[in-house]
């Protein structure tokens, strides 16, 4: 079972920020999630909500500032918040795969492009909980993997895959059965889990079930948690 440091290492490091996925490549994680969002001059940026007030220093929503001026701010107190280019121009020399949560209008249009562009489309993930957006990525960027993100627990999981031409299908652990590990693994696809699984008995839950990766805040302790299983 591969790991996925969410949103970097967010219980270790402020989220989405380069410390943080530079931490969890040093960790030894297979891969690290991040949100994306436009700015009002329709930059790709790093953040998780649509507005700035929970994580930095500044107020307002991410649409409502240019990329320069959200440079102004501050994460926990610690760095700027960082555009897209940046964070992949840190992580483009390092063995690992990169899960992007598509956030808000228009990110499956030019953040496919900017992947594109560091030429690591086939090791990239296209994540949404709007299907259409991962839809969009897989239909119009050969070799783009797509994931679908939801918050329940399908009668056809494979069906929703499939309309997308996703390989993915992320779900929150909570809401794992064998019911929809068998149905997907029958259809040649894999789950990953959302929601961050910090506890041993959680991980080998899943890992029993066949799941290919398990995203947490603490990718320290899951990590450490392979080696006893």
């Amino acid at each position: 079972m591969e790991i996925t440091g969410h949103r970097g290492a967010a219980g270790l490091y402020p989220e989405n920020t380069v410390k943080g996925f530079l931490k969890a490549a040093e960790l030894g994680c297979n891969a690290v999630e991040m949100d994306v969002r436009l700015t009002k001059d329709k930059r790709a940026v790093l953040m998780h909500d649509e507005r700035i007030d929970r994580t930095t220093n500044g107020k307002g929503f991410v649409s409502g500032y240019t990329l320069c001026e959200l440079k102004s701010f501050r994460v926990y107190e610690s760095e700027p918040i960082p555009s897209l280019e940046e964070v992949l121009e840190s992580l483009k020399d390092l063995p690992l795969r990169i899960q992007i949560e598509l956030k808000g209008p228009e990110t499956e249009k030019l953040v496919p492009e900017i992947i594109d562009f560091f030429g690591i489309t086939k090791k990239t993930t296209f994540t949404s909980f709007y299907h259409r957006r991962v839809k969009y990525v897989t239909e119009n960027y050969p070799g783009a993997k797509g994931g679908l993100l939801i918050g329940s627990n399908p009668v056809d999981p494979v069906c929703i895959l499939n309309s997308a031409h996703a390989e993915y299908l992320h779900i929150n652990f909570r809401l794992i059965d064998e019911r929809i590990t068998e149905a997907v693994h029958r259809a040649g696809k894999k789950i990953i889990t959302w929601g961050s699984v910090e506890d041993f008995e959680t991980f080998k839950k899943l890992a029993a079930m066949g799941v290919y990766a398990v995203g947490s805040n603490r990718p320290d302790l899951l990590l450490g948690y392979l080696k006893r299983i």
